[in-house]
């Protein structure tokens, strides 16, 4: 009974930013027809498109999104004030905490045990030693994994992740990350292992392990200068979302070193828009901020505790992410129990975001046809063969497709459900 209450309560708060006039969001008994409001009708409206869909849970897979941050300061305080002096600093509270080592280098056990005590996640990120892909550290893997194993805590542990610019053989890859993930499963059971690669590699499928890896990462760098990473984020989370969940690494340089130049204000106003992005990718299930860059020895800065205004701006991007995130995630479960569907074992009912938009032009509603084919692995209605009245396209129009559906017109988003 609790815990229907929570799910309850939190499904209120997210329905209160649909309750305006003359913008329904259809609740209770689902309705597979909804119309569109007339002020709508003179061009095609686009909105974001969600489904339900049973997915088996990963390691550590948690119900909403967790927070992470990494600092190299924060590690090298004592156990006493380290993680909880730089979350008073910032003014956030933290699920999870990372931590960048190469492999050979000393095991950061001061590091592993502030996280037991302070109870935060452990994520430590092992790139290869000397700063390239090594094969015949196999001793050195299996150290490590036995001293991981004697932490028998829940941890992500980011196995060698794939650089842009990197050079590495893929096959030679595939098969050391394997190997290494063999050797964790019989050291260290309790660790998660993640691949992870940086935004802006070409060839990122060619480097994916498969079922070896429990979850997907993904490191960025936010640049207001261009919309790559936004875009590579977007295609990456939807080349993986039904497979895994995804770890998201992300940074913001406030200096750069191309004229010396502060960017504050407008790293702050990044860091805002990121996570609120973020919101609407709802198998990420981790955002960690790193203060720590690869790109920092070029001289750019990304360093949130050392400005108020940064850190302000941070705290509040966070808050907002994990309340709006937690809400949205319990109004998912919430759709899917109205919806009759039902998780077997290790599975849940996750809400999955559509590559794909819908439209609303002339008082309808149209879903694109690869979102109920290729994503929700239905068939089209039988024939059916329209075009939208204005674009020319194909897509099938919600009333005559045989979803359910809820509809926010407010925030422009689709619910689905597959047919009980």
């Amino acid at each position: 009974m609790k815990r229907c209450a929570v799910i309850f309560f939190a499904l209120l708060i997210f329905l209160s930013a649909c309750a305006g006039v003359g913008s329904p969001f259809t609740v209770g008994s689902i309705s597979p027809l909804v119309s569109v409001q007339a002020e709508e009708m003179e061009g095609a409206i686009t909105y974001e498109v969600f489904y339900s869909m049973r997915v088996s849970n990963a390691l550590h897979e948690p119900p909403s999104p967790l927070l992470g941050f990494s600092a190299t300061w924060a590690t090298e305080r004592s156990q006493e004030d380290g993680l909880l002096a730089l979350e008073a600093t910032l003014g956030a509270t933290h699920d999870a905490h990372l931590f960048h080592m190469h492999l050979g280098e000393a095991f950061p056990v001061a590091f592993m045990m502030a996280c037991l005590v302070e109870q935060k996640k452990p994520v430590v990120v092992v790139q290869p030693p000397a700063h390239a892909l090594a094969t015949s550290w196999a001793e050195e893997i299996r150290h490590l994994a036995g001293m991981f194993g004697l932490f028998r805590i829940p941890m992500l542990v980011v196995f060698y992740p794939v650089p842009a610019d990197t050079h590495w053989d893929a096959a030679a890859y595939i098969s050391t990350f394997n190997q290494a993930r063999d050797v964790f499963a019989e050291l260290a059971p309790s660790a998660a292992f993640v691949w992870g690669v940086e935004a802006g590699l070409e060839n990122f499928a060619g480097f994916y392990p498969g079922a070896a890896a429990d979850w997907v990462g993904l490191s960025l760098v936010l640049d207001a200068a261009d919309g790559e990473g936004d875009a590579f984020l977007r295609m990456f989370y939807h080349h993986f979302h039904q497979e895994k969940p995804v770890m998201l690494d992300v940074s913001v340089s406030h200096f750069t070193p191309d004229g010396h130049r502060y960017r504050v204000f407008e790293a702050a106003g990044q860091l805002a828009a990121f996570y609120q992005m973020v919101q609407g990718f709802p198998r990420v299930k981790l955002v960690n901020y790193s203060e720590v860059h690869r790109l920092s020895a070029r001289g750019y800065d990304f360093r949130l505790h050392i400005d108020p205004v940064l850190a302000r701006a941070y705290a509040t991007a966070a808050a907002d992410f994990l309340s709006q995130t937690q809400a949205r995630a319990a109004f998912a479960e919430a759709v899917a129990v109205a919806g009759g569907s039902s998780g077997g074992a290790n599975q849940t009912n996750q809400r999955m975001r559509s590559a794909f938009a819908a439209h609303a032009e002339e008082g309808r509603l149209y879903l694109d046809a690869h979102t109920i084919t290729q994503e929700m692995g239905l068939p089209l209605p039988p024939g059916w063969r329209g075009q939208m009245p204005r674009s020319g396209s194909a897509p099938v129009p919600l009333d005559e497709s045989g979803l359910q559906a809820h509809v926010c017109h407010e925030t422009r988003q689709v619910y689905l459900l597959a047919p009980a």
